[in-house]
């Protein structure tokens, strides 16, 4: 099975495949976060994925969007997504107790970047510069 894998700026799309194994999973995320420099992770219903949608589009920034509710192996990445390496720095606190959400993982040049860091990034109107080539030791602060 294949899943789509839509830009959302330009909307051109490409096939992933649906994975199954814990190592297929794996690849799987890896394979899409490396697919373009900006990557969103989402649900199509939830309001916090919109914000972060709108917040890169408002900057005109390019990314990828997978809807994880609209693929058959969504439950599975979002699984994945929550832990180890393709999750961001996040409270201890706030994980222990489960306030924190798998999407919308938003990945940049293929590192996990928080909801927190994003969202300083917009007020502060660096956002802007994500996804250019000379991104350097900014992304290094984000993660």
């Amino acid at each position: 099975m294949w899943a789509l894998l839509v830009c959302a700026v330009c909307g051109g799309t490409h096939a992933t495949p649906s994975a199954s194994t814990p190592g297929e999973v794996h690849r799987t995320i890896e394979e899409i976060i490396k697919s373009d420099k900006v990557v969103v992770f989402s649900r199509s219903n939830c309001k916090e994925s919109d914000e972060v949608k709108a917040m890169l589009e408002e900057y005109g920034i390019g990314y990828s969007l997978v809807e994880l509710d609209l693929r058959e192996d969504g439950q599975v990445i979002a699984k994945q997504l929550g832990h180890g390496s393709f999750s961001p720095k996040t409270n201890p606190v706030a994980k222990a107790v489960g306030a924190v959400s798998v999407v919308p993982a938003v990945f940049v040049r293929g590192s996990p970047v928080s909801r927190g860091a994003l969202s300083q990034s917009y007020k502060s109107g660096e956002l802007e510069h994500w996804a250019s080539d000379d991104v350097g030791e900014r992304m290094a602060l984000l993660t």
